[in-house]
């Protein structure tokens, strides 16, 4: 996050500053261990663990961190059975099929997802399934939608992940079903992992994601897109690290959790602004710092809640990396309306 000194540009009489700063992923994939600016970032099935204070090893060396703050973002993605595909030939749309037979559901993530996700899964597939011609279903348990196309969803041959939006074929203007089968998810899962509910900024731990690319059909070649549900959740907790690097310069990491207190700071920043004879308020970035404290009793897991945020902005604020860190869960699904329908670059498969 480099940062820059600089005037709040909302500010009246422009004496208000601050870090103006970028936040957002690195320009290419994390796909193995590495140590970088004292994290070790741990890409692995599930998500991804962060540990800090780390320095930067050499070859044939390794550390030992006795107590350190880890991050640690889970990731679980349930297919609902709900594919857009057509020619390569063809152009346009792709022709959505519904999938009846009993083979469709298949999951990747932590357990704590999976009964959670299943449930949104069959709400998605109860909303959609009236949109299906019965009397189209196939010997193989596929069933073409009644409109041909459901969804507005441009194809490419090129792997993708990206978001998409439930169907509003036939649909009510008003009808919010979409935003109901995210905001149970999420419910859902705050309840089982003990999140409390903060504030409007709290953001959905559930989204709907897909994978794009080509696919082969009868042997023709052609553009595709497998519609899944996926959540992530978000956690701080205190480990012992050991830390090494091998005469290949691969990095592994041994960690243990340890039983620690969870603290929070919160410090919301706001500057007036006057249009006429109003004057109204802006809220800036605030101030978020974690950081943990020795409880033998306590637990060693912590998860926290995920607070609606864009890490792909510059952005003035006080440039807390706790802000940035609150912001990590939320993010990694693409929730907020800039990504819709936007391909994910940097997860591409």
């Amino acid at each position: 996050m480099p940062r820059q000194l600089s005037h709040h540009r909302h500010s009246k009489e422009a004496t208000l500053d601050l870090d103006s700063y970028y936040r957002g992923p690195n320009t290419q994939r994390v796909t193995k261990t590495m140590i970088q600016n004292g994290l070790v970032v741990e890409p692995h099935e599930q998500g991804v663990r962060m540990i800090s204070g780390v320095p930067q090893l050499t070859t044939d060396h390794k550390v030992d961190i006795e107590k350190t703050l880890a991050v640690e973002v889970d990731v679980g993605c349930m297919t609902t059975g709900i594919t857009s595909i057509h020619l390569v030939v063809e152009s346009g749309f792709g022709v959505d099929l519904f999938q009846t037979n009993g083979t469709w559901r298949e999951y990747t993530g932590p357990d704590y997802m999976q009964d959670i996700l299943s449930k949104a899964v069959d709400d998605a597939r109860a909303y959609y399934e009236p949109l299906f011609n019965k009397t189209t279903l196939s010997s193989t348990g596929s069933m073409f939608a009644n409109d041909g196309v459901l969804i507005g969803l441009s194809l490419s041959i090129a792997a993708n992940v990206r978001n998409y939006r439930l169907s509003t074929v036939n649909v009510s203007i008003t009808d919010k079903t979409h935003q109901y089968i995210l905001g149970n998810c999420t419910q859902a899962l705050q309840n089982r992992l003990g999140i409390a509910f903060l504030e409007k900024r709290q953001g959905s731990m559930c989204n709907y994601l897909g994978i794009g690319g080509s696919i082969a059909s009868d042997g023709a070649i052609g553009k595709g897109f497998r519609k899944m549900i996926c959540a992530s959740a978000a956690q701080i907790n205190m480990v012992s690290a050991t830390v090494s690097v091998d005469a290949n310069q691969a990095v592994s990491v041994n960690v243990t959790r340890l039983p620690s207190d969870l603290n929070f700071l919160r410090a919301d920043y706001w500057d007036a602004s006057s249009n006429g004879n109003k004057t109204f308020f802006l809220q800036l970035q605030p101030y978020v710092r974690y950081t943990m404290s020795d409880n033998p009793n306590a637990n060693t897991t912590h998860f926290i809640p995920h607070i609606r945020a864009v890490l792909l902005d510059n952005t003035l604020g006080i440039g807390s990396a706790g802000d940035a860190i609150s912001a990590l869960g939320h993010s990694v699904l693409g929730v907020d309306g800039d990504f819709d329908n936007v391909q994910f670059a940097g997860l591409g498969c």
